[in-house]
């Protein structure tokens, strides 16, 4: 009752960048909320990250000027948004909808990887973002799986939002799976050869990788997010908990009479289209000054339980900074941005 009284106290409030709505979740407890999100910010493999060779950090274009705007939505990849349902697998498909993204921007081919499978066969040992499957894991576990083993697609393991056994490997019809055939036959099948991490609380990076890469899976404070209808969000507190992963698809400006220009992310949820703005938020981006804060609770937002991090800082709007992943390949090898997808693929 109080987060449907909540919406018109905000919408009243006449410095508002954002409008809230009731939705599906307003009656949601805050057990429930916590299980939706259902993710915590990324600790690496037991192993280490399969980088990228030379310095394990990709040479972007730092010099070149950034355009105003990016945007990756005319993807076929990014045209029907999935809701994960009561299954804390945001983890899952952020990371599946990255990979289907970059495959349709590098090879031309439009498929649907299937998180499901993520969920059920991605081990979770040392309990890095939560217990597994449902109940939380990391993008980076998820990518380091799929370069071990390959990642259906959707019609071969289609989601169910809970937890099942993890079924047994798919046999490849031609090319309409990540081979699980070791890294061979992943890098014949999708070109990626690893996965990497960008600087931690950098703001440049994170724009290059967007322009010059794809959409990038990020970590994000998503607690106050719930109530979201529309609108440029900034409502996330300084010191925020990390708990809840999204896909960035590009960044863009709106010029508003009572703020002048106004920058933000354009973010890809997975709480169905009828949240938000068909499924998608527009974060607050700050150009020249990023506001910086300090996860406290680390033992519950980072990390694995079995080495427990230091509070951690987390920048930009809901710590949007903070940690943000996406897969490598040889076909990356060139530093060109990609083409523009309306060019690849016909609607």
């Amino acid at each position: 009752e109080q987060k449907v009284s909540d919406a018109p106290r905000h919408n009243s409030w006449p410095g508002r960048r954002w409008t809230a709505g009731v939705n599906e979740f307003w009656d949601w407890t805050a057990a429930e909320q916590l299980a939706l999100r259902g993710w915590r910010r990324g600790a690496l493999p037991e192993g280490g990250i399969p980088e990228r060779s030379g310095t394990g950090r990709t040479n972007f274009l730092e010099q070149a000027a950034l355009p105003r705007e990016k945007n990756w939505t005319r993807l076929l990849a990014a045209r029907a948004v999935r809701n994960q349902g009561s299954c804390g697998s945001c983890w899952a498909i952020a990371s599946t909808t990255m990979l289907q993204a970059h495959t349709e921007i590098h090879t031309r081919e439009a498929r649907t990887f299937s998180p499901q499978q993520l969920v059920s066969c991605v081990p979770n040992p040392q309990h890095c973002g939560g217990g597994g499957g449902c109940t939380g894991a990391t993008v980076e576990l998820a990518m380091d799986w799929v370069m071990r083993h390959g990642c259906a697609e959707e019609y071969q393991v289609p989601y169910v939002s809970s937890d099942t056994r993890c079924p047994a490997p798919v046999q490849q019809g031609g090319s309409a799976v990540l081979a699980d055939s070791g890294d061979k036959g992943i890098a014949a099948a999708f070109g990626m050869h690893g996965w990497e991490r960008l600087p931690e609380n950098e703001y440049l990076p994170l724009m290059h990788a967007v322009v010059e890469r794809g959409p990038v899976a990020v970590s994000v404070a998503a607690r106050t997010w719930t109530i979201y209808a529309g609108g440029i969000f900034d409502g996330c507190a300084k010191d925020a908990i990390l708990d809840h992963a999204v896909v960035l698809m590009g960044y863009g400006e709106e010029s508003t009479p009572a703020f002048g220009l106004v920058h933000y992310w354009l973010i890809r949820n997975s709480w169905s289209a009828t949240w938000g703005e068909q499924g998608y938020m527009r974060l607050r981006r700050y150009p020249s000054n990023e506001p910086c804060g300090v996860d406290d609770e680390p033992l519950w937002g980072y990390g694995c339980k079995a080495n427990p991090a230091d509070n951690v800082t987390a920048c930009g709007e809901c710590g949007i900074l903070s940690d943000s992943a996406y897969p490598v390949g040889a076909f990356l090898g060139s530093s060109a941005p990609p083409e523009d997808p309306a060019l690849l693929l016909t609607p």
